[in-house]
């Protein structure tokens, strides 16, 4: 029990470093609003590079306690599910969300 609250407790703080945001909506299934997209596709582009960069950090030194003998992956694994499908909802609605309309050639 005192480990499963410990993971819980550090995947919470590398959530909101990793994804710099508050955490997401209970309900990951609850509609994204083009208004509450505040990041454009580069910036998306940029935080995506980062994100997977420091989540494979974080389960690369998972793999090495496993190796060590004590396996933490599985249990650490469903705390970032909900954050990045939140991401990859909003990078989705961001790519959707037309930022200029096509100049006409004459």
């Amino acid at each position: 029990m005192w480990m499963t609250d410990q993971l819980s407790h550090f995947a919470s703080q590398v959530t909101l470093h990793v994804f710099e945001c508050s955490p997401p909506p209970p309900s990951v299934l609850s509609p994204i609003s083009s208004s509450s997209v505040t990041k454009d596709v580069v910036e998306f582009k940029t935080a995506t590079k980062t994100i997977s960069t420091c989540l494979r950090k974080v389960f690369y030194g998972a793999r090495q306690l496993e190796l060590a003998g004590l396996p933490i992956a599985p249990y650490l694994a469903p705390h970032f599910q909900l954050p990045l499908q939140h991401y990859i909802r909003s990078y989705v609605k961001t790519i959707k969300v037309p930022t200029s309309t096509p100049a006409k050639n004459k």
